[in-house]
C-alpha cells in the first residue's frame, strides 16, 4: 500500500527544486515534539532558468492546496513544474503562429 507524506516545494531563481518531506507528530505528541522538515529531493533544471510556479496534482488531477488527510487515500501524485525558460517557448510558439495566421490571409471581394 502507498502512503503519502505532507512535503515543501520550493523553486529558486537558479532553476533548483527541493523537495521537503515534513514530519507532523499526531495526536497528543503534537503538543510535545516539533515538526521536523528534512529535504528528500534537489532538482536541478538543466536550462537553469528561474521556476515560476510547482503545482501538485493528486491522482484525480486535482490540485493538493496544503495538508489534507483528503489525500492520503488516493493514488500516486504528480508534480508540475514551470520555468521562466518553458514561458518563453510558449511565446515565442504563440507570437510565430499569430505571423503565420495574418501572412496566409486571403482577401476576398
Amino acid at each position: 500500500m502507498q502512503t503519502t507524506t505532507p512535503t515543501l516545494w520550493a523553486g529558486t531563481n537558479a532553476g533548483t527544486i527541493y523537495a521537503f518531506t515534513v514530519g507532523i507528530p499526531g495526536g497528543e505528541r503534537r503538543s510535545k515534539e516539533d515538526v521536523s522538515c528534512q529535504i528528500a529531493k534537489e532538482i536541478q533544471l538543466k536550462h537553469r532558468a528561474p521556476v515560476l510556479s510547482v503545482i501538485v496534482l493528486d491522482c484525480n488531477a486535482g490540485v493538493v492546496d496544503g495538508f489534507s488527510p483528503q489525500h492520503d487515500h488516493l493514488g500516486p501524485h504528480k508534480v508540475i513544474i514551470s520555468s521562466e525558460e518553458q514561458i518563453k517557448v510558449i511565446i515565442s510558439f504563440i507570437f510565430f503562429l499569430s505571423r503565420s495566421i495574418h501572412f496566409n490571409h486571403l482577401k476576398l471581394g
